[in-house]
């Protein structure tokens, strides 16, 4: 069994001292997520330095305001930062108070399997196409879990 400890909205401050007591207290992760506080992967990258053995990852990172290929880069700086303890924990949601209209729960739905496919083949092949586009960078050898994070049926 694994325990990992989640927060949200708070300032860098709180964070690093949740992450290092979770660390302490033999936490096998740390998740922060995406909100009104403290960006999440600015706040993460910051983490991996201040720890050396939890991992790390968003609480949930809503890829209603990612986009999929700058997601993956983003996720594959921060696993070569934190030496390979990036857990990437995705979900169709979005929060509130970004002032960023929310989709529809279906489009959001095909937003998610849309960056799972491009984010998935980036980290493996790192060259990939998608309909008309071609996506292709130079990412970081991949040492992250991806998970899918859902609290409503639609995604099952």
């Amino acid at each position: 069994m694994k325990f990992a400890l989640a927060h949200w909205r708070c300032d860098y401050k709180t964070l690093k001292r949740l992450a290092q007591k979770a660390e302490a207290l033999d936490f096998d992760a740390f998740y922060y997520g995406e909100g009104l506080g403290v960006e999440a992967f600015s706040a993460l990258a910051a983490l991996s330095q201040v720890t050396e053995r939890i991992r790390i990852g968003p609480g949930i990172c809503f890829v209603t305001y990612r986009h999929p290929v700058m997601l993956a880069k983003v996720v594959s700086a921060l696993d070569e930062i934190s030496g390979g303890r990036v857990d990437l924990r995705l979900g169709a949601g979005a929060a509130p108070g970004f002032g960023i209209e929310k989709p529809s729960a279906s489009t959001r739905v095909e937003q998610l399997d849309e960056a799972l496919e491009i984010t998935k083949n980036l980290w493996l092949y790192g060259r990939y196409f998608f309909g008309a586009n071609e996506y292709a960078k130079n990412l970081a050898e991949k040492n992250s879990n991806l998970y899918i994070h859902s609290i409503n049926e639609p995604l099952l």
